[in-house]
């Protein structure tokens, strides 16, 4: 995954990050020293075939979709708790019957 200290730089600032830095921080794992390189690696990775890459993908992918899930779990459990707390009852039955009265 993405690490925590990139994810305010790069998703809630937008900073553009040029390869090295990408590298250097871990968001990518490798860098192409050409294009060429580049279109070569991708054609070594096409030519594992549509399963393999499937399952490589698949495979990269699953440590940050567990995360995911469990944040999100973690996350709906914050929000019940949150939301059923008597001071947001209140505050939330106070909004009620202002927008009542409207």
């Amino acid at each position: 995954g993405v690490p925590a200290a990139s994810h305010v730089d790069g998703i809630l600032l937008g900073k553009k990050l040029d390869a090295i830095e990408a590298l250097q921080r871990g968001i990518v794992h490798e860098v192409a020293a050409s294009v060429d390189v580049a279109i070569a690696r991708a054609r070594e990775f096409l030519g594992r075939g549509p399963a393999a890459v499937r399952a490589i993908k698949r495979a990269l992918r699953r440590e940050a979709l567990e995360r995911a899930q469990q944040r999100a779990i973690e996350s709906r459990a914050q929000f019940v708790e949150s939301f059923f707390a008597s001071e947001a009852q209140q505050r939330i039955g106070a909004l009620v019957s202002k927008l009542e009265k409207k």
